[in-house]
């Protein structure tokens, strides 16, 4: 029998999570729905849909529906999202661990999120994660409801995808739609360590936030930027102001309780927002 199994293997947190295992010797095989491009250095199993899988003792399930971009806005997503987590859920008795969000709890709420709060979407997205939240519990699985990844592989539609694009070309000026939006940001080394620790636990079925515990505007994100850039002498820019092309008053405020996450994994997050930008620029991946 396989120890993990990791379903979502091609995706940022899939591949840096497969290369982590990989390099640590764990016992793993990662499961994707078409053939990567390239030969990677770990076993892949080919899957177009999760209704036949090998047994395993504990997945990892990262994956959500196909062509997610086209569903988002349709109600459509929600069953689709059901549909390819009970696919995987009918063909393994296995130990799901399933991948949900903070989007959860919704952004309207200024104090931090303990996994007890009330949940509050605003998305048909976050709609989709509550429901395969409560499908996971059901078959006795661990859900955990990520903060902002970000990292190396990270998606290129993200806020802080487009801050270091601005920063990367000649502009006088860089531009946010509003830079008041605060969030937990967690480095994609920290998350794939909690998976290690995670993995060597026996937990019951319950939810856990996953994130650094500590929260940062997109002005912030800026700053860290700026400060990170010039010290490493990548940006080579002072001065640059950030403008905001759609200023919202409103409250938008995520922030993740992480104290019953780090007591029963063991583990604790060790990069803080400036730290991880520093090596993600250090390391030229940017």
């Amino acid at each position: 029998m396989n120890e993990i199994g990791i379903i979502g293997a091609s995706g940022f947190i899939g591949k840096n999570l497969c290369m982590h295992f990989h390099e640590e010797k764990i016992d793993f095989v990662a499961i994707h729905r078409t053939k990567p491009e390239i030969d990677l250095p770990y076993n892949v199993l080919i899957k177009k849909s999760f209704t036949d899988l090998p047994e395993f003792k504990k997945l990892i399930f990262l994956a959500g529906p196909a062509h997610l971009s086209k569903d988002l806005e349709d109600i459509q997503y929600i069953e689709n999202a059901k549909k390819t987590l009970t696919d995987a859920l009918s063909a393994s008795e296995a130990q799901f661990i399933y991948a949900s969000s903070a989007a959860v709890y919704g952004d309207k709420d200024t104090k931090k999120h303990s996994v007890y709060s009330k949940l509050n979407p605003t998305s048909i997205y976050a709609e989709a994660k509550i429901a395969s939240e409560k499908i996971v519990l059901e078959n006795n699985g661990v859900v955990l409801r990520l903060a902002n990844i970000f990292g190396h592989g990270m998606s290129e539609n993200n806020v802080l995808s487009k801050l270091i694009r601005q920063f990367r070309v000649e502009n006088t000026q860089l531009e946010v739609w509003d830079k008041t939006p605060i969030r937990d940001f967690l480095f994609i080394e920290d998350l794939v360590i909690f998976f290690e620790q995670l993995i060597k636990k026996e937990l019951p079925s319950q939810i856990l936030n996953v994130g650094s515990g500590s929260s940062h505007s997109i002005g912030d994100v800026y700053e860290a930027l700026v400060n990170v850039g010039l010290a490493n002498k990548v940006f080579k820019k002072e001065g640059i102001p950030l403008l905001e092309t759609e200023p919202n008053k409103e409250v938008s405020s995520i922030k993740l309780d992480i104290e019953k996450t780090k007591n029963a994994v063991d583990w604790a997050p060790s990069f803080s927002l400036h730290r991880g930008l520093n090596k993600m620029i250090y390391q030229k991946k940017l």
